[in-house]
């Protein structure tokens, strides 16, 4: 009998061969996911199964909780054929093996001369990896015999935005992948058999580190595979990661390593990263960071926003993915004083945050003075978005878009360069090279992927008994934001 190999174990061997076998055989060496991967899985899982009430009468392969290992996959083997024998317009989740590739459909539609098979997915755009996935499918059920009518990845429409109940038919949009699919089966019959070899063997396949660690996905071994490399090696080289690959490959390892003929194609900020490596010295342009300077006009205020975004739209006015507003931190310097204003929406509630969001922003803002943010792209597009979908507010909302400025601009028009950046511009990177004194560490919410996850989880009922605790933290790390862009403010003066 052939080796059994999962769907998603070929895709990892895919990406990587190593990985596979460590799967197989040392799945103790992977690092556990983090809060934020096990929210963007758990939200798959949603979509997943909102999708399947496009089919009403849909039957789910569910067997008993009590089966494990080879029973419960025999079972699940045994309910899709019966349920293939019957009359059910849809299956779910069902079940498949050939040449020992195990399978499962997340969407099965039985047609009068076949069926559609569907893959689903939580994202808007089709990717190479979906049309994988969706190839191995067709791989095992055309090896089978089964009549295969159409191919396709179920997609959420970006178009869609929520008016009253989700209206499935406009939610969710279907990409046909049928050819391609077909073209895939003999290079995926070769690949099995090579994989299924590969797992028998007794040593670890010998693979260096590469760009396939994190791509399509993030490696759970990446930390085993990198354990070695040092923190400052040429891998940490900013901006377009082939480049730093590509010195890797030559056998390059370090940045102060790198040919001076080579440096010519760096982009500016990898050189001044590269230089600044090399002799730890801070860059400075006066004159360029004077005239930002000069240009702020008073009184100032610092502005960081905290957003959530889910896949199926929440509230009306909303699409996929779009970010919804739940938090703000505000400081303003009015001479010597820092006045400091928040505002965090009441998660339990179950509404739609952005009005009460907007009222709380327009009383704080003083009708005068420049309003600074760290990175525009982000506040801007939030503040178009609140003004598109609350109309009533649409003036005074784009009044504050033409006041904001950007206080990244220094950092990432090198106007100023300290060698602790490590040639990054975030704040998260910038603070600690200019206010080293000052330091997210203490904080429990520490970033914003981990905010929008614990407001969600307040959102979703999970934690009642340390809401206001959740709350409390949520603000500090908030307003740990802009204090923080005020205290960068205060060195670039001081330059």
């Amino acid at each position: 009998m052939s080796v059994r190999i999962s769907k998603s174990a070929f895709l990892s061997a895919r990406q990587c061969e190593k990985r596979l076998y460590l799967q197989k055989h040392q799945r103790e060496l992977a690092t556990p996911r983090a809060e934020d991967q096990l929210a963007m899985m758990q939200m798959g899982i949603e979509v997943g199964e909102l999708a399947r009430k496009r089919y009403p009468g849909g039957v789910l392969v569910e067997v008993s909780a009590e089966l494990h290992g080879e029973e419960r996959k025999a079972a699940q083997l045994a309910l899709t054929q019966s349920l293939i024998e019957s009359n059910v317009p849809a299956i779910f989740e069902a079940t498949f093996e050939y040449q020992g590739l195990f399978v499962r459909v997340d969407i099965m539609v039985r047609h009068p001369k076949g069926w559609a098979v569907y893959e689903v997915k939580a994202s808007t755009n089709p990717k190479k990896k979906h049309l994988d996935d969706l190839a191995l499918q067709v791989f095992v059920l055309k090896g089978l015999g089964v009549h295969l009518k159409r191919a396709g990845v179920m997609l959420l429409n970006n178009r869609y935005e929520k008016s009253g109940d989700i209206n499935l038919e406009e939610l969710f949009k279907v990409k046909d992948f049928t050819k391609k699919c077909l073209m895939q089966r003999e290079e995926i019959a070769w690949d099995l058999k090579h994989y299924q070899e590969l797992i028998e063997k007794e040593s670890v396949p010998e693979i260096s580190i590469g760009a396939h660690c994190t791509s399509p996905y993030e490696c759970e071994f990446r930390e085993h595979c990198w354990a070695g490399i040092p923190r400052d090696s040429i891998l940490s080289l900013s901006g377009n990661k082939a480049v730093a690959w590509s010195f890797w490959e030559k056998g390059i390892k370090r940045m102060e390593d790198i040919p001076e003929e080579d440096l010519e194609a760096l982009s500016p900020m990898q050189k001044l990263h590269v230089q600044a490596q090399k002799d730890q010295l801070v860059h400075l342009d006066r004159i360029a960071l004077s005239a930002f300077l000069d240009g702020l006009n008073g009184p100032l205020h610092f502005l960081d926003f905290e957003t959530f975004a889910s896949a199926i739209p929440m509230y009306d006015g909303s699409g996929p993915y779009e970010q919804i507003p739940f938090q703000f931190s505000l400081h303003i310097q009015q001479g010597e004083k820092l006045l400091h204003r928040s505002f965090l929406a009441d998660a339990t509630l179950g509404e739609d945050p952005r009005k009460a969001f907007t009222e709380a922003l327009l009383e704080s803002i003083s009708p005068e003075g420049d309003i600074l943010v760290y990175n525009i792209s982000f506040e801007r597009r939030i503040i178009q978005h609140l003004a598109h979908h609350l109309e009533e507010y649409a003036v005074p909302l784009n009044k504050l878009i033409h006041r904001m400025k950007d206080l990244i601009d220094p950092f990432s028009e090198r106007m100023v360069y300290f060698p602790e950046m490590k040639g990054k511009t975030s704040i998260k990177n910038v603070l600690p090279a200019l206010v080293p004194e000052m330091s997210y560490a203490h904080l429990d919410i520490a970033n914003g992927a981990t905010a929008s996850f614990e407001f969600a989880q307040l959102m979703q009922k999970k934690s009642p008994d340390n809401e206001a605790e959740i709350r409390q933290q949520l603000l500090n790390y908030c307003e740990q934001d802009t204090l923080a862009m005020v205290e960068i403010l205060h060195v670039l003066q001081s330059l």
